[in-house]
């Protein structure tokens, strides 16, 4: 999980307020990096821009050292990639800003590589710090969870740890937002959070932030995403759409008016969204008989995978896909970023429910479906 969070600052990088050039200095030393290379990336656009735009930094390392200077008219997020080949686990993610940052950290754990000597990568480390620490108490817990007997009371004592861990991380995040509004740290945790929080409440928190904040190309289409969660909050009627099923054959939410739905957001390449697939298995096995089913909408571009996915996972419903990656019309529609998701949608066309994972999913169903 921890990994996963650092893919998410990866990916969504963007840049804070423009300004005259500053000067910057990167240096330090990262264990195993020998005389290889580290490439910055700076994305300047919104990450749903086709081809953004990237400016790249060059540090050629000698004997695990980096050093590098120069300037650049906007502190920003900034994606390092060790090497030139490209995979899940070679990248790392601090701030481009003026002063003296310093690496320091092993090509062996990447996402444990810290950037520190400049105010905001040295709160940004510390607030990643933090949260990350939510993640390694939840990962023990949920690592009894994946191997426990549900029946035993051991089970439940875990399950409500757990969860326990993760709404004491969603304070810990709406508590810095709240207190930190002029920090970059704050503008990624506003990004984690549209789905974990009222849509009034989560509005509330985005706009509190500094405009500089605000400006960062990662929360450049919170607006909209605000809007569509308002159009598709429990209660409201889910928004219809009509998409292209695995055959290339177009299908429509409307054909399962009449049945309990749960729309399911995920991707092959999704490790989260995979590992609540089992779960989705087991509650399709279960209620399938009984008026429910579930379609899933995938954020993939690449069908091969898309199938090969759902095939090897064993997941025997309707499956629907654009293969336009992160430009799913369907997942705009309905708000949802990142994966996975969910809504559950009642025979009447209304959503009842959003954001069920694991248990919750046959736990809602065994409340609703007799």
């Amino acid at each position: 999980m921890k990994t996963y969070l650092f893919l998410l600052f990866a990916f969504f990088s963007g840049a804070v307020k423009a300004q005259k050039n500053f000067p910057y200095e990167i240096s330090g030393t990262i264990d195993g990096l020998k005389n290889d290379t580290l490439y910055v990336f700076i994305h300047s656009d919104s990450p749903e821009v086709e081809n953004p735009k990237t400016d790249t930094i060059i540090l050629p390392a000698k004997n695990d050292k980096v050093f590098t200077k120069g300037s650049y008219p906007k502190t920003a997020f900034a994606y390092a990639q060790i090497g030139s080949k490209q995979s899940g686990r070679n990248f790392f993610t601090f701030i481009i800003e003026e002063g003296k940052i310093q690496l320091r950290g092993n090509v062996s754990s990447p996402e444990n590589i810290r950037a520190t000597g400049a105010p905001q990568n040295d709160a940004y480390t510390a607030a990643m710090s933090a949260d990350n620490a939510y993640y390694r108490q939840r990962d023990v817990y949920w690592t009894k969870l994946q191997s426990g007997d549900e029946s035993k009371p051991e089970y439940k004592k875990a399950e409500a740890a757990a969860k326990s861990v993760e709404q004491a991380q969603l304070k810990f995040r709406q508590q810095y937002v709240k207190e930190h509004p002029t920090l970059l740290a704050s503008g990624m945790f506003v990004y984690l959070l549209p789905d974990q929080l009222p849509v009034a409440e989560f509005e509330k928190l985005y706009l509190a932030l500094h405009d500089d904040v605000k400006s960062l190309s990662m929360l450049a289409n919170l607006p909209e995403r605000i809007a569509a969660k308002k159009n598709v909050a429990v209660g409201k009627t889910a928004p219809l759409f009509t998409m292209n099923d695995t055959e290339g054959k177009p299908v429509s939410l409307s054909s399962f008016k009449g049945k309990y739905v749960l729309l399911d957001f995920w991707a092959s390449w999704c490790a989260p969204c995979r590992a609540e697939n089992p779960y989705l298995v087991k509650a399709y096995q279960k209620y399938k008989d009984k008026n429910f089913t579930i379609v899933s909408i995938s954020s993939d571009d690449k069908g091969d995978w898309w199938r090969k996915a759902i095939e090897k996972d064993g997941l025997n419903w309707v499956h629907l896909s654009d293969l336009s990656g992160a430009k799913n019309p369907v997942a705009k529609l309905y708000g949802v970023q990142p994966i996975p998701d969910n809504f559950l949608i009642d025979p009447a066309g209304t959503i009842i429910a959003r954001g069920l994972h694991g248990e919750e999913v046959e736990k809602k169903l065994n409340e609703i479906i007799k």
